[in-house]
């Protein structure tokens, strides 16, 4: 670029001379023309000349139209050579402007595509990108206006405007733009949407295709259009339009680029839609989860009050029937009714210890907290294993089915320790960091291979498939840390969900402080 402003420089100081020139030569033609100019013989021959207004020419005729001519020939030769240098140096100062210009042009495009795909990036909302890409195509690209348009599956095929800015001023609820096959069809956005390739509107005023929307463009600066098709997977969903103040100002490589910029606001609507899509499947799988939660603890209480309400009083009824046979006198009897009342008691008992099992009282009444102390004692009086409880931080209120779901997931996970480990001690931590419940049970036993484990169990019951994929419905997860030989570590992360207004649920307030073991266990052995 240098070198060629060198170049147009000189070529400028050479016409400015040859101007100079040409102008002295044409005086002097003029003077001899008029008879205002005497050539004087000099000493070595040649002529000098000099004006004297009125004054006869000492030369003949014939030696005046010889130096006339050769000053003309001199003249013209002079003026084909400036012309050709000015032609040249109009050519270099047209090819410089329009490389400046296409430069320009070039730099502008890339920066629409830029702040377009960074717009792409931040995108959350299918709304707020269309507007942002209209945007960027006014504010950067400098259009007149730019707007997207869905087409629509209704009688008429019309296009529904769903984004704009610019100099839009009612345009679009008057163009009635449709993608039929029509009158109002076949202009650029209908065109475009039909066929699935770009299209061009090049002059609002000249062009006939444009004809039913030429007064209102033209009242609003529209000179020229292009329309750009929003496609996914091959089918076209709509077009994004771009106005320009200027006529014809759509050329090949332009399209091209604004093509582009449309295909990536075809693939940011698509992805925020899956993403919206994906976002309410998880929501429901999730209450899925919960229901399926609330739905077996439930039932796990229906089945404890059955027991509680009607088969322990039958067996305690038939106690008090029993008591009144071992008042008999008949040693037979007495003894009958003896064995009676302790299968009776053994039934009574195994119905109590069903009845807390399928749905501890500690849990109902006190929060999980008192369900995890209650479950201490529980699994060293069922399975010999102490259970070491330690919580970190203050606790916030859960829902029910929070509760459950980190309860039963406790319990299944004791259950791994007293089945797999072949140690009978094992350590619970529970804390609530930020917005999340963590419950961690850890123990020193075997270990085992997690993803064979998982693999095998195949999904059924409350085992490791099962919780895994229950807290991952909640939008939590499983992280099981383990090796044959080196013990296991369970993580189970839930996420916390506000209450429902009005919902019961429990306060799980603990002190924190060391490690506490139930009520019978050793204390401080943590």
């Amino acid at each position: 670029m240098a070198e060629k402003d060198g170049q147009v420089e000189r070529l400028e100081q050479e016409a400015k001379g040859l101007r100079a020139r040409l102008a002295q030569a044409e005086e002097v033609l003029r003077a001899i023309r008029e008879g205002e100019l005497e050539i004087a013989p000099g000493s070595d021959g040649s002529g000098s000349a000099s004006t004297k207004p009125n004054l006869r020419l000492r030369l003949g005729q014939a030696a005046m139209r010889t130096v006339a001519q050769q000053l003309e020939r001199k003249m013209r030769g002079q003026t084909a050579d400036l012309r050709a240098t000015v032609e040249q140096l109009q050519g270099a100062v047209r090819q410089r402007m329009a490389t400046e210009m296409a430069l320009a042009s070039a730099n502008t495009q890339l920066q629409m595509i830029g702040e377009v795909n960074e717009a792409l990036f931040r995108a959350e909302d299918e709304q707020a990108l269309m507007d942002e890409v209209c945007r960027i195509a006014v504010a950067v690209g400098g259009y007149r206006m730019a707007w997207v348009g869905f087409a629509q599956s209704d009688e008429g095929r019309s296009v529904r405007p769903v984004a704009s800015m610019g100099v839009e001023e009612g345009y679009l609820a008057r163009a009635g733009i449709t993608w039929a096959d029509n009158e109002r069809g076949r202009g650029p956005t209908g065109t475009a949407i039909r066929t699935g390739r770009p299209q061009m509107g090049r002059n609002f005023l000249l062009d006939p295709e444009l004809a039913s929307w030429k007064n209102e463009a033209i009242r609003r600066g529209y000179q020229s259009s292009a329309a750009l098709p929003l496609a996914e997977s091959g089918r076209v969903f709509g077009a994004m339009n771009i106005y320009a103040s200027q006529t014809d100002a759509f050329d090949e490589d332009r399209v091209g680029i604004l093509q582009d910029m449309a295909d990536n606001l075809a693939f940011g609507i698509m992805a925020l839609r899956t993403r919206t899509a994906l976002r309410e499947r998880s929501e429901q799988l999730r209450a899925l989860a919960v229901q399926l939660t609330l739905v077996e603890h439930r039932e796990r209480g229906r089945m404890a009050r059955v027991l509680h309400d009607h088969l322990q009083q039958l067996l305690v009824a038939a106690q008090f029937w029993i008591g009144s046979l071992e008042q008999s006198r008949a040693q037979s009897v007495r003894d009958t009714a003896a064995e009676l009342s302790h299968l009776v008691d053994q039934a009574l008992k195994a119905s109590r210890t069903l009845t807390a099992d399928l749905s501890p009282t500690a849990l109902l009444e006190g929060g999980l907290a008192a369900g995890l102390e209650w479950l201490g004692p529980w699994m060293k009086e069922k399975h010999g294993l102490e259970v070491v409880l330690q919580t970190d931080g203050d606790m916030i209120p859960l829902t029910e089915d929070t509760n459950i779901m980190v309860f039963q997931a406790a319990r299944e996970l004791l259950f791994n320790v007293v089945k797999h480990s072949g140690v009978k001690l094992a350590r619970v931590r529970m804390a609530m960091p930020g917005d999340r419940v963590d419950l961690e049970v850890r123990d020193e036993g075997a270990g085992f291979d997690p993803e064979a484990a998982l693999a095998a169990a195949g999904g059924s019951g409350f085992g490791l498939f099962s919780i895994r994929e229950r807290a991952e419905m909640l939008g939590g997860g499983l992280q099981i840390d383990s090796a044959p030989g080196r013990g296991s570590c369970f993580r189970l992360t839930i996420p916390l969900r506000a209450p429902a207004a009005g919902q019961d649920e429990r306060s799980i307030r603990l002190t924190p402080g060391p490690a506490r073991v139930g009520r019978n266990l050793r204390r401080g052995e943590a």
